[in-house]
């Protein structure tokens, strides 16, 4: 009986019934319902939830509803495609959902850099600029830090902060960085 389940008039469920329900409650108008139904859908591994959770990340106007696709998405190894529907997510008005995003992004380490290094260079509103700022500080690199100091002189106050605080956990999660600039300042005096 391994992924049946039987209610109480001793009925089996398959799993495909079980995942069937669950994508189907995913649209009901009741959000208490649906966000159950898309958490659940993290403890199954199908190509139609894929598809299901991406949609609610892309279309669905209820930022719980793509918080919670985006944290049953995390689980499920996200490839490219879902990284590019998420780095999307960036922009959100909504913080919570520009939050899941970028835990969700964190999962994808230096692979993300060059999409957020190209996402600074665009017009955005400074809500998103401050998200992938926070986010390069767990993922940059070297040349995040190089981006960064230049951005820093052009940037408001608001920045400022963000920014050396980015650059600090950059240098704390990559020593060479600090090392190689410590020699540059001994070798400058």
């Amino acid at each position: 009986m391994d992924s049946a389940q039987k209610d109480k008039q001793k009925k089996v469920y398959s799993e495909e019934e079980l995942v069937n329900y669950l994508l189907s409650t995913t649209e009901d108008s009741r959000r208490d319902f649906s966000i159950f139904a898309i958490r659940g859908l993290k403890h199954y591994h199908s190509p139609k939830i894929v598809d299901r959770l991406v949609n609610i990340i892309q279309e669905d106007p209820e930022p719980l509803k793509k918080v919670e696709a985006m944290k049953s998405i995390s689980v499920k190894k996200p490839n490219q495609y879902i990284k590019q529907v998420v780095l999307d997510e960036l922009k959100s008005e909504d913080e919570r959902v520009r939050s899941a995003a970028a835990e969700l992004l964190k999962f994808y380490n230096a692979s993300i850099v060059n999409d957020l290094h190209s996402l600074l260079d665009t017009d955005l509103p400074n809500y998103a600029t401050a998200k992938i700022i926070w986010l390069l500080g767990h993922v940059g690199n070297q040349s995040s830090i190089d981006i960064l100091t230049k951005k820093n002189l052009v940037e408001t106050i608001e920045f400022k902060v963000s920014i050396e605080d980015t650059i600090n956990s950059i240098k704390q999660r990559h020593v060479n960085i600090s090392i190689d600039e410590i020699r540059r300042k001994s070798e400058e005096e």
